[in-house]
């Protein structure tokens, strides 16, 4: 892409700043369990920004993302309890259960976080993003959350 920005609506910054500050939210409060808070702030950015849709792009990835990883969270707790009441009655298949949750959890928060950074990368580069997988879902709610 070219080197010239076009300024946001959101408080007359660069369209890549407010996309690196989208992105850089969402790694500070995925430890945190801030999932709605960036939902949240992507689904604000995506209803007031009239201007730029480089930052549209990123604010409509970035809600997709969040949404998918708030469903996931849900399944993976439901998965995860149950598996924990169903074999943590032994000591031998409670230590593999206890074994494949932690694998399972770690490759999810690796995903999560690298989807993220390819986000930043993204943005910082400016360039549009699509993310793998996710991608198409990002760009549907792009086109059907209109700007206020």
């Amino acid at each position: 892409m070219n080197n010239y920005q076009e300024k946001s609506s959101i408080f007359g910054l660069e369209e890549k700043t407010v996309a690196i500050i989208l992105w850089i939210i969402s790694i500070l409060t995925a430890s945190s369990n801030g999932g709605f808070t960036i939902i949240a702030i992507a689904l604000a950015v995506l209803l007031f920004e009239k201007k730029s849709s480089f930052v549209r792009n990123h604010a409509s990835q970035l809600l997709a993302l969040s949404l998918v990883i708030f469903v996931v969270n849900i399944i993976l707790s439901a998965v995860l309890g149950i598996s924990f009441s169903l074999f943590y009655w032994n000591s031998i298949t409670g230590l593999f259960a206890s074994a494949t949750s932690s694998i399972i959890m770690l490759a999810y928060s690796v995903l999560k976080f690298a989807l993220n950074i390819l986000g930043l990368v993204r943005a910082a580069k400016y360039e549009k993003c699509t993310l793998p997988i996710i991608g198409y879902w990002g760009q549907a709610l792009e086109s059907m959350i209109k700007p206020i």
